[in-house]
């Protein structure tokens, strides 16, 4: 028996989930910034689960041995340093290179997919054309329908010719499951400000209140367009998509290229198969950290490493495993104190701890 696995979505009859909005994140695709975040994934790599505290740190003197940010005052030093950190993190996060979690932050599958390949360069770049098939197939894995994303790729294939980065904007905003607005605090502080400058200038309120809310809307409309077209020069830095002077476009011919490219376990998997490695690795992790209920997180490290496999289709798979009653094993499991990103919805509760129990009834 197999535990089948599909990508394909049709992109037209995808339903939304409105309560989990999607944010477009403020990247730049520089070389500086590759060059971090290469830094990055290798502070991150060192431990299986680490101190998202010691990671800042070291990724900030990181940033200031390069000497970025050398000729800026203390104070400013201080944010262009927590503002580039900021970035490279949106970007590993965004494109599920790293996962944070309150405290804590770790290497995702692709993470450690990137690292492995880098480890053999001496001052490894993450936009170096020799990772771009590998960032390219990432990309396209985090943008499908299926896995939340942003659909940007999926959108393009139902285009005839070009389309610029304000079509592209409104497009998500018809669909409604993408958060291109200010957030409520930063609108509060331009409204503010575009209000005093407002009344200096003895505008009567209601004509000021049209002005305001005209202006508030060019400034959102304005940074989504901008967050967007920093998002697409990841996807043309990997030759996802073309960019001309009337527009962008999907290279289709390359994306089918590296459709057909696994760079990853794309097979159906055997159910025994799957049952066998997680009973290995949960008795591997319950001897080593002396708990019968093991975290999801430790699991699923040596799991998909094993089966070679991304975290959402383990994900998946551990789902339906746990829905089929089977009279060989016994699964006990129970949440966290607190909600936790690495676990997994089921039934409207998110399990972090799993006990197996070998031999079932």
């Amino acid at each position: 028996m197999y535990l089948e696995y599909t990508n394909q979505m049709n992109f037209t009859h995808v339903t939304y989930n409105k309560s989990h909005m999607i944010k477009i994140p403020r990247l730049k695709a520089t070389i500086e910034q590759g060059d971090l975040m290469a830094k990055l994934l290798s502070l991150v790599g060192e431990k299986t689960v680490n101190s998202y505290g010691y990671v800042f740190k070291k990724s900030c003197d990181s940033i200031r041995e390069k000497g970025y940010g050398k000729d800026l005052t203390q104070e400013k030093e201080k944010k262009f340093e927590e503002s580039a950190y900021s970035r490279m993190q949106d970007f590993c996060e965004y494109f599920q290179l790293i996962s944070k979690q309150r405290d804590e932050i770790m290497l995702t599958f692709f993470g450690q997919k990137l690292l492995s390949l880098m480890q053999n360069d001496k001052q490894p770049r993450l936009f170096d054309p020799k990772y771009a098939s590998l960032l390219g197939k990432i990309y396209l894995y985090v943008d499908h329908a299926d896995q939340h994303g942003l659909q940007i790729i999926e959108m393009l294939k139902h285009c005839e010719g070009t389309i610029t980065a304000d079509g592209i904007a409104e497009q998500l905003q018809q669909r409604g499951d993408v958060d291109l607005a200010l957030s409520a605090n930063r609108r509060s502080q331009i409204r503010s400000k575009l209000w005093s400058k407002g009344e200096s200038e003895n505008i009567y309120w209601q004509d000021l209140e049209v002005k305001v809310n005209k202006q508030l809307g060019k400034i959102d409309r304005d940074r989504s367009i901008k967050s967007i077209q920093q998002l697409l020069s990841f996807y043309i830095k990997a030759e996802l998509i073309k960019k001309s002077d009337t527009g962008y476009e999907l290279n289709r011919e390359y994306v089918d290229k590296l459709q057909g490219m696994e760079f990853w376990n794309e097979q159906p998997i055997k159910r025994s198969l799957f049952l066998q490695e997680l009973e290995s690795a949960y008795n591997l992790w319950s001897k080593q950290l002396k708990l019968t209920d093991v975290p999801l997180p430790y699991l699923r490290y040596t799991l998909c490493e094993r089966l070679n496999i991304p975290w959402k289709r383990l994900d998946d798979i551990i789902v339906k495993v746990l829905h089929v009653k089977t009279g060989e094993y016994v699964f006990a499991l129970s949440q966290s104190r607190f909600p936790e990103k690495w676990g997994i919805e089921l039934n409207r509760r998110n399990v972090y701890y799993i006990a197996i129990i070998k031999g079932g009834v």
